[in-house]
């Protein structure tokens, strides 16, 4: 794939070449009938390279693309069997990529036809909310067993952390790497008891308690976020991408194991990897 991209970009030159070239074609003396054609077409031919430049440039963008999100999947998996030893159902590697608004809101809507085509209407229906104007964090790549093409997104808050809505948009928003471990374990709590609550309060006292600890602690500010939540996981460490100098997104890692997987060592080696997506992204052609 990148030397067929390669091959496009030189096409490319030697068309951009040809149409630099009109001016001194149309000064050429000659009775030469391919001159005397590209001389008197020289609009046709222009509009024609001009557009064969664009198709190019289209494919070979597109083409990039694939090769980078291809490496990129490569590199979360490798990730998750040097880090998890590819224990792919409690651990997920994920890569968000910062959108806008249109963008954020096309994912929510699929998120509710996602679960509205599976019958599930209680969770469809807390996609169908009030949705903020501003940019967010959508999942890009993901390696793990559970939701790796998830229509998730989190908004990005750039004002202040009270608004904050999960631990990635958290590391958007402090703009460093964040780790939070041990929180409370809420496995006991059900999908169906928490969608059938229309509030905190819903939930029995001696569950409540031990919910809000773990909303406070992983940055979920409402009850209905932590609702459209598909998992919930106790451990977490997320850092900043950057793309040409600039915030691309955020690389998270995260475990529903009971005792924390995220040490030391795997950290250094989690912010390793995360120069090498950095890389990765940073490939032009």
């Amino acid at each position: 794939m990148l030397e067929n991209i390669m091959v496009i970009g030189f096409i490319e030159y030697i068309l951009l070449g040809y149409l630099f070239s009109f001016e001194y074609l149309g000064n050429l003396k000659s009775d030469n009938l391919v001159l005397e054609f590209l001389r008197g077409n020289q609009t046709m031919l222009v509009l024609v390279v001009v557009l064969v430049v664009v198709v190019l440039k289209s494919w070979k963008i597109v083409g990039l693309g694939r090769v980078k999100k291809k490496l990129l999947n490569n590199i979360l998996l490798r990730m998750m069997n040097e880090l998890f030893n590819g224990e792919l159902d409690s651990h997920r590697i994920t890569l968000f990529k910062e959108i806008g608004y249109f963008h954020a809101f096309w994912l929510n809507l699929r998120s509710f036809f996602y679960w509205f085509r599976r019958g599930n209407y209680k969770k469809a229906k807390l996609f169908l909310r009030k949705f903020p104007f501003g940019d967010y964090l959508k999942v890009y790549a993901r390696s793990g067993l559970q939701y790796p093409s998830s229509f998730t997104t989190l908004m990005i808050e750039r004002d202040t952390d009270k608004r904050k809505n999960g631990i990635a948009s958290y590391v958007r928003f402090k703009e460093v790497s964040v780790e939070m471990v041990d929180l409370p374990d809420i496995s006991d709590i059900t999908d169906e008891e928490l969608l059938n609550a229309q509030t905190l309060l819903d939930i029995k006292k001696n569950k409540r308690r031990s919910l809000k600890n773990y909303m406070s602690k992983s940055c979920i500010r409402d009850f209905q976020s932590l609702k459209r939540l598909n998992r919930r996981g106790r451990h977490f460490y997320g850092t900043i991408i950057e793309k040409s100098g600039n915030i691309w997104g955020v690389l998270s890692m995260d475990s529903e194991a009971v005792n924390n997987p995220i040490t030391t060592v795997n950290i250094e080696r989690f912010d390793s990897f995360a120069k090498t997506v950095g890389g990765i992204l940073n490939i032009e052609v």
